[in-house]
């Protein structure tokens, strides 16, 4: 009898631990990318880029996405140049974000009583939050434009876990590097 109560137990143990997992592995999940393209434009005319951000207020970052999206087109065989000398310029803009925290799980609380001819029992159930009640999201926004006129645009978000410069880095470079899978290099409008 004793060891069909230490293998329920084992068993609802190993089902809470799985549940928690998979809720902590849902919460760090990224957003849609929503992306948006001129479909009268010759992606394959485009030699060469100039990229910029928008954002002047964390240069640090800026930089980092910069080199990325750069090193990206220059291994696709796209040059890299000064604005005003190029084909196209791509814009980025990046920032901090949060949404709440809609991450909790449930304990469930009972008693019960069960006599020879039939039983009552009471229950209830708290939900618990995880973690913080706000998640920060590291957002990336990426434009290109040709002649000052928007051809191309997308927008990524990530989760980090917290605020701290290393995860908030790693998890714009996770966008970025989303967004420049979805750049249309070579889409011919023909």
């Amino acid at each position: 009898m004793l060891s069909k109560v230490t293998n329920a137990h084992l068993n609802a143990t190993r089902i809470f631990i799985l549940v928690t997992g998979l809720l902590v592995i849902s919460a760090c999940s990224s957003n849609n990318i929503v992306m948006d393209t001129d479909q009268n434009t010759n992606f394959t005319k485009i030699k060469s880029y100039s990229v910029m951000s928008r954002n002047t207020d964390d240069t640090l970052s800026a930089e980092r996405l910069i080199s990325q999206v750069s090193q990206f087109l220059q291994s696709n065989n796209k040059l890299v140049g000064d604005s005003g000398f190029t084909d196209a310029v791509i814009e980025l803009d990046h920032y901090i974000n949060y949404r709440d925290n809609d991450s909790s799980f449930s304990i469930g609380l009972g008693t019960g009583s069960f006599g020879r001819s039939g039983g009552v029992s009471v229950g209830g159930g708290v939900s618990v939050p995880i973690g913080s009640d706000q998640i920060p999201i590291a957002v990336v926004s990426m434009k290109v434009l040709v002649e000052g006129r928007l051809v191309w645009s997308a927008t990524n978000s990530h989760d980090f876990k917290t605020d701290n410069a290393s995860s908030m880095a790693k998890a714009q470079q996770e966008a970025t590097s989303e967004l420049l899978q979805r750049l249309p290099l070579e889409r011919d409008s023909s």
